[in-house]
Protein backbone atom coordinates (compact mmCIF):
# COMPACT_ATOMS: atom_id res chain seq x y z
CA UNK A 1 0.00 0.00 0.00
CA UNK A 2 1.30 3.36 -0.54
CA UNK A 3 0.26 6.29 1.31
CA UNK A 4 -0.03 9.59 0.19
CA UNK A 5 2.13 12.41 1.44
CA UNK A 6 2.22 14.34 4.67
CA UNK A 7 -0.75 16.72 4.48
CA UNK A 8 -2.53 15.42 1.62
CA UNK A 9 -5.26 13.52 0.89
CA UNK A 10 -6.06 11.75 -2.16
CA UNK A 11 -9.44 10.00 -4.13
CA UNK A 12 -10.08 8.09 -7.06
CA UNK A 13 -12.73 8.90 -9.74
CA UNK A 14 -13.77 6.22 -11.55
CA UNK A 15 -17.11 5.11 -12.91
CA UNK A 16 -19.36 2.99 -10.86
CA UNK A 17 -22.34 0.84 -10.97
CA UNK A 18 -25.36 3.34 -10.50
CA UNK A 19 -24.30 6.55 -12.28
CA UNK A 20 -21.13 6.44 -14.28
CA UNK A 21 -19.66 9.73 -13.21
CA UNK A 22 -17.77 9.85 -16.55
CA UNK A 23 -18.88 10.44 -20.14
CA UNK A 24 -16.64 8.95 -23.02
CA UNK A 25 -17.19 8.17 -26.70
CA UNK A 26 -14.53 8.09 -29.85
CA UNK A 27 -15.51 10.32 -33.25
CA UNK A 28 -14.31 9.20 -36.38
CA UNK A 29 -14.09 11.13 -39.42
CA UNK A 30 -14.67 8.15 -41.60
CA UNK A 31 -18.20 7.97 -40.24
CA UNK A 32 -18.55 11.58 -39.45
CA UNK A 33 -22.53 10.89 -37.95
CA UNK A 34 -22.03 7.86 -36.69
CA UNK A 35 -22.25 7.69 -32.35
CA UNK A 36 -20.29 5.26 -30.45
CA UNK A 37 -21.51 6.30 -27.05
CA UNK A 38 -22.63 2.91 -26.45
CA UNK A 39 -18.91 0.98 -27.24
CA UNK A 40 -17.01 -0.94 -24.95
CA UNK A 41 -14.28 0.62 -25.81
CA UNK A 42 -12.76 4.02 -26.33
CA UNK A 43 -10.61 4.32 -29.79
CA UNK A 44 -7.69 6.76 -31.17
CA UNK A 45 -6.22 6.31 -34.29
CA UNK A 46 -5.13 7.53 -37.96
CA UNK A 47 -5.10 5.08 -40.20
CA UNK A 48 -4.90 6.03 -44.02
CA UNK A 49 -8.40 8.54 -44.61
CA UNK A 50 -9.98 7.71 -41.11
CA UNK A 51 -9.35 9.69 -37.97
CA UNK A 52 -10.78 8.73 -35.02
CA UNK A 53 -9.97 10.50 -31.21
CA UNK A 54 -11.45 9.78 -27.84
CA UNK A 55 -13.67 12.56 -25.61
CA UNK A 56 -13.71 11.99 -21.58
CA UNK A 57 -14.79 14.15 -18.64
CA UNK A 58 -15.12 12.96 -15.61
CA UNK A 59 -17.31 14.40 -13.00
CA UNK A 60 -15.44 16.41 -10.58
CA UNK A 61 -18.02 16.93 -7.52
CA UNK A 62 -16.04 14.53 -5.60
CA UNK A 63 -12.88 17.07 -5.02
CA UNK A 64 -14.07 18.90 -2.50
CA UNK A 65 -13.91 23.08 -3.10
CA UNK A 66 -11.04 25.38 -1.77
CA UNK A 67 -8.28 22.72 -1.74
CA UNK A 68 -4.89 22.78 -3.28
CA UNK A 69 -4.83 20.05 -5.91
CA UNK A 70 -0.68 18.59 -5.75
CA UNK A 71 -1.52 16.15 -8.29
CA UNK A 72 -4.06 15.29 -10.74
CA UNK A 73 -3.37 11.80 -13.04
CA UNK A 74 -5.89 10.48 -15.48
CA UNK A 75 -5.37 6.86 -16.55
CA UNK A 76 -6.46 4.79 -18.96
CA UNK A 77 -6.24 0.92 -19.25
CA UNK A 78 -5.40 -1.13 -22.58
CA UNK A 79 -4.23 -4.52 -23.42
CA UNK A 80 -2.16 -3.31 -26.70
CA UNK A 81 0.73 -1.29 -27.20
CA UNK A 82 0.40 2.40 -27.56
CA UNK A 83 1.72 4.78 -28.88
CA UNK A 84 2.05 8.44 -27.27
CA UNK A 85 -1.28 10.56 -27.57
CA UNK A 86 -1.64 14.24 -26.78
CA UNK A 87 -4.77 15.30 -24.34
CA UNK A 88 -6.30 18.54 -25.13
CA UNK A 89 -8.30 20.35 -23.33
CA UNK A 90 -12.32 20.65 -24.78
CA UNK A 91 -13.70 23.85 -25.36
CA UNK A 92 -17.01 22.90 -26.07
CA UNK A 93 -20.53 21.34 -24.82
CA UNK A 94 -20.41 17.58 -26.04
CA UNK A 95 -22.27 14.16 -24.78
CA UNK A 96 -21.56 10.18 -24.86
CA UNK A 97 -23.87 10.84 -28.64
CA UNK A 98 -21.05 13.27 -29.91
CA UNK A 99 -19.94 12.32 -33.60
CA UNK A 100 -17.47 13.61 -35.73
CA UNK A 101 -19.64 16.48 -37.21
CA UNK A 102 -22.07 16.95 -34.06
CA UNK A 103 -21.00 17.51 -30.52
CA UNK A 104 -24.57 16.98 -29.53
CA UNK A 105 -26.18 15.60 -32.35
CA UNK A 106 -30.51 17.30 -31.48
CA UNK A 107 -29.18 20.41 -31.26
CA UNK A 108 -25.92 21.26 -32.83
CA UNK A 109 -22.54 21.40 -34.79
CA UNK A 110 -18.87 21.36 -33.66
CA UNK A 111 -17.55 25.00 -34.63
CA UNK A 112 -14.77 22.78 -36.48
CA UNK A 113 -15.28 18.93 -37.41
CA UNK A 114 -13.59 16.59 -35.11
CA UNK A 115 -14.31 18.00 -31.79
CA UNK A 116 -13.45 21.98 -30.67
CA UNK A 117 -10.31 21.50 -28.55
CA UNK A 118 -7.65 23.95 -27.21
CA UNK A 119 -4.44 23.59 -29.35
CA UNK A 120 -2.68 23.91 -26.90
CA UNK A 121 -0.92 20.00 -25.51
CA UNK A 122 -1.93 19.46 -21.75
CA UNK A 123 -0.32 16.47 -21.17
CA UNK A 124 1.29 13.60 -23.50
CA UNK A 125 1.34 9.97 -22.89
CA UNK A 126 4.72 8.14 -23.55
CA UNK A 127 3.13 4.75 -25.10
CA UNK A 128 4.99 1.69 -25.49
CA UNK A 129 4.42 -0.21 -21.94
CA UNK A 130 4.07 -4.25 -20.70
CA UNK A 131 0.81 -5.84 -21.86
CA UNK A 132 -1.59 -4.95 -20.34
CA UNK A 133 -1.27 -1.43 -18.93
CA UNK A 134 -2.78 2.04 -17.59
CA UNK A 135 -1.83 4.73 -20.15
CA UNK A 136 -1.50 8.24 -17.87
CA UNK A 137 -1.92 12.00 -18.38
CA UNK A 138 -0.50 14.42 -15.83
CA UNK A 139 -3.57 16.92 -15.85
CA UNK A 140 -3.04 18.91 -12.81
CA UNK A 141 -2.77 22.48 -14.25
CA UNK A 142 -6.09 21.27 -15.79
CA UNK A 143 -7.87 20.27 -12.97
CA UNK A 144 -6.95 23.21 -10.84
CA UNK A 145 -8.10 25.40 -13.79
CA UNK A 146 -11.71 23.54 -13.39
CA UNK A 147 -11.86 23.88 -9.80
CA UNK A 148 -10.81 27.48 -9.80
CA UNK A 149 -13.94 27.99 -12.96
CA UNK A 150 -10.86 29.88 -14.85
CA UNK A 151 -12.37 27.49 -17.44
CA UNK A 152 -15.39 25.83 -18.14
CA UNK A 153 -15.05 21.78 -17.31
CA UNK A 154 -16.12 20.38 -20.74
CA UNK A 155 -13.40 17.26 -20.36
CA UNK A 156 -10.22 16.50 -22.56
CA UNK A 157 -9.41 15.27 -26.25
CA UNK A 158 -6.77 12.74 -26.82
CA UNK A 159 -5.47 12.51 -30.55
CA UNK A 160 -2.08 11.96 -32.50
CA UNK A 161 -0.15 14.69 -32.75
CA UNK A 162 0.57 13.47 -36.10
CA UNK A 163 -2.48 12.48 -38.04
CA UNK A 164 -1.59 11.36 -40.95
CA UNK A 165 -2.55 8.32 -41.36
CA UNK A 166 0.08 6.13 -40.59
CA UNK A 167 -0.17 5.95 -36.73
CA UNK A 168 -1.94 2.86 -35.29
CA UNK A 169 -5.12 2.30 -33.78
CA UNK A 170 -5.31 2.39 -30.38
CA UNK A 171 -8.13 0.98 -27.67
CA UNK A 172 -8.76 1.66 -24.41
CA UNK A 173 -11.43 0.70 -22.06
CA UNK A 174 -14.25 2.72 -21.78
CA UNK A 175 -16.35 4.46 -19.05
CA UNK A 176 -19.08 1.32 -19.74
CA UNK A 177 -16.33 -1.20 -19.79
CA UNK A 178 -18.77 -3.91 -18.27
CA UNK A 179 -15.98 -6.84 -18.26
CA UNK A 180 -14.51 -4.77 -15.04
CA UNK A 181 -14.84 -1.49 -13.40
CA UNK A 182 -11.76 -1.90 -12.52
CA UNK A 183 -10.99 -1.02 -15.33
CA UNK A 184 -12.37 1.92 -16.47
CA UNK A 185 -10.99 5.24 -17.00
CA UNK A 186 -10.01 6.77 -13.81
CA UNK A 187 -8.91 10.12 -12.29
CA UNK A 188 -6.14 10.40 -9.28
CA UNK A 189 -6.26 13.51 -7.42
CA UNK A 190 -4.22 14.03 -4.60
CA UNK A 191 -4.97 17.61 -2.52
CA UNK A 192 -4.22 19.29 0.68
CA UNK A 193 -5.92 21.83 3.08
CA UNK A 194 -9.39 20.49 3.12
CA UNK A 195 -12.70 19.75 4.87
CA UNK A 196 -14.69 17.18 3.56
CA UNK A 197 -18.29 15.94 4.48
CA UNK A 198 -20.50 13.76 3.73
CA UNK A 199 -23.62 12.52 5.64
CA UNK A 200 -22.72 12.05 9.15
CA UNK A 201 -19.00 11.86 8.35
CA UNK A 202 -16.37 15.08 8.15
CA UNK A 203 -12.85 15.39 8.24
CA UNK A 204 -10.71 18.10 9.21
CA UNK A 205 -6.84 18.40 9.31
CA UNK A 206 -3.89 20.98 8.70
CA UNK A 207 -0.98 18.17 9.04
CA UNK A 208 -0.48 14.37 9.77
CA UNK A 209 0.56 12.14 12.64
CA UNK A 210 -1.05 9.19 11.04
CA UNK A 211 -3.62 8.25 8.32
CA UNK A 212 -7.20 6.55 7.91
CA UNK A 213 -7.99 4.64 4.54
CA UNK A 214 -11.59 4.90 3.85
CA UNK A 215 -13.43 3.38 0.83
CA UNK A 216 -17.48 3.95 -0.05
CA UNK A 217 -19.73 4.53 -2.43
CA UNK A 218 -21.37 8.14 -3.42
CA UNK A 219 -24.75 8.52 -3.96
CA UNK A 220 -23.73 9.12 -7.20
CA UNK A 221 -23.30 5.42 -7.43
CA UNK A 222 -19.19 6.15 -7.98
CA UNK A 223 -16.62 3.74 -5.71
CA UNK A 224 -15.00 6.29 -4.08
CA UNK A 225 -11.33 5.47 -2.41
CA UNK A 226 -9.55 8.23 0.14
CA UNK A 227 -6.22 7.75 1.76
CA UNK A 228 -6.52 11.11 4.38
CA UNK A 229 -3.66 11.80 6.13
CA UNK A 230 -4.60 13.88 10.13
CA UNK A 231 -3.61 15.10 12.95
CA UNK A 232 -5.45 14.10 16.25
CA UNK A 233 -6.48 16.59 19.12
Amino acid sequence: VTLPADGTAEVTIQPGYVSLRASGTHISSGSPDTSQGSSQTMVVGSSGSNTTRALLQFDSRDIPSGVDVTSALLEMWTNATSGALNAHRLTAMWNETATWNNAIPTTGAWATAGGDFDSTVADASTGGGSLPHWDQWDLTGLVEQWLASDVPHQGVLFKYGSENGAQPTLLYAADGFSRSIALRPRLLVSYGSFIYSMATFQWEYLSSLGFLLFGFDSVFGATVAMMVNWTAG
